[in-house]
């Protein structure tokens, strides 16, 4: 039987996709293992090893290990000391959201090392290292208010405190830094990192969760890895969502409940109601325990033709899908 060359094509355009997928999910795996293997050699004061490991995961962009490359040439700790190649990596994370290298990048402009000193430029990082709760940069924003140097948006940081309103800003700051997490002097880089996730931050809670899945360095614990995995979903995580939703569809009921959370939980396009229900059904039909309150609460922003539509999804996906 001969094959047309329109057949041909989506064969060969079908090994290419999986090739490149094959790549991209040994290139995640590496990635990973690299940043989390610093994070071990750090601990044991094996620098080197630590810097290497750091530098592989930094250079497939992961902001968390472009912050600890940086890290290691602020201090000279396995590499030569550079406050100019730090000034890079600080960058390079602090472009991609992460709070503490907006923090650090902050402290550069404002005392001018490694760069010219600037402090409006020291006020633009620190706001956005306070915006995500960055404990550090609530004190340098108090003193660039008090040269004169305004900061718009204020309310959007995270802590309740007085309002601008209120009259006084140095009141709302010294409100604010009553709520630190110590994690700027970091002497140990597993706990630092829990720190991190707690403050909500998606790549860390991605890499807590991914060490409590393979024990490394913690009692390994599925539960424990679903939490911080969903935490990380929620805020668009991909890798976190894609675990998640392995969990799920192997018939743990567990993450087939949090799965539905995370639909509806997640913000933007990333939302779906329907599915989040369907989730729900899923988990509830498999046994999961207090779900009841949940349901309730779904169907109240449902209209009649998406629970009917939920229903019937979840309906096909455990006829599919049973044992």
């Amino acid at each position: 039987m001969l094959v047309s060359n329109y057949g041909v094509q989506i064969i060969f355009f079908s090994k290419i996709c999986l090739i490149s997928l094959f790549f991209n999910l040994i290139t995640n795996f590496s990635a990973n293992a690299g940043f989390l293997d610093g994070i071990k050699s750090f601990d044991k004061k094996e620098y080197e090893t630590a810097y290497y490991e750091f530098y592989k995961a930094a250079k497939s962009g992961d902001e968390l290990a472009q912050f600890w490359v940086g890290r290691l040439y602020q201090s000279g700790k396995g590499v030569h000391k550079s406050s100019k190649t730090s000034l890079k990596w600080f960058r390079l994370a602090a472009e991609q959201g992460f709070s503490e290298a907006q923090y650090e990048m902050g402290l550069y402009y404002y005392k001018g090392t490694a760069v010219a000193k600037d402090h409006n430029i020291a006020a633009k990082y620190f706001q956005s290292a306070a915006e995500q709760g960055n404990p550090g940069s609530f004190v340098y924003m108090d003193m660039l208010y008090k040269e004169g140097i305004k900061f718009p948006n204020v309310d959007k940081l995270k802590v309740k405190c007085p309002s601008r309103s209120s009259g006084s800003m140095t009141k709302r700051w010294n409100c604010l830094r009553k709520h630190p997490q110590k994690h700027n002097d970091i002497t140990n880089a597993s706990e630092w990192l829990t720190n991190v996730a707690k403050m909500g931050n998606s790549s860390a809670q991605y890499y807590l969760g991914y060490k409590y899945s393979k024990g490394l360095d913690l009692k390994k614990s599925y539960s424990k890895a679903l939490i911080w995995h969903s935490k990380a979903a929620i805020q668009g995580y991909r890798k976190a969502k894609n675990w998640v939703r392995a969990m799920a569809e192997r018939g743990n009921i567990d993450a087939q409940h949090y799965f539905g959370k995370i639909y509806a939980k997640s913000q933007g396009n990333s939302q779906d109601l329907t599915k989040a229900y369907m989730w729900y059904i899923i988990s509830a039909l498999n046994g999961y325990e207090a779900i009841e309150i949940t349901l309730y609460r779904a169907k109240q922003v449902l209209t009649p033709d998406q629970i009917t539509e939920a229903q019937n999804m979840a309906a096909k996906w455990l006829a599919k899908n049973k044992n």
